[in-house]
């Protein structure tokens, strides 16, 4: 993943893998990147691609999101 580095609350959010969260905040502070680690996470703790759903609400934030899955899913 890109250089980031979450603080508490995003860290909260990476960590609560178990069902669902909404992910609330303004432009430019790493919602991208909170969901993408979390989805990692996910994997990286079992739970089967199939049961995980992100959703986001930009083209912009979707590509992102799925460059950074793509590379982090190649290196696992």
């Amino acid at each position: 993943m890109d250089q980031f580095t979450p603080n508490q609350e995003q860290q909260q959010i990476i960590n609560h893998i178990n069902g669902a969260i909404l992910v609330l905040a303004p432009v430019g502070t790493g919602k991208t990147s909170v969901l993408s680690a979390r989805v990692i996470k996910a994997l990286k703790n079992g739970i089967p691609a199939d049961k995980i759903l992100c959703l986001t609400f930009t083209n912009r934030a979707t590509i992102e999101m799925s460059e950074r899955l793509t590379k982090c899913v190649l290196m696992m």
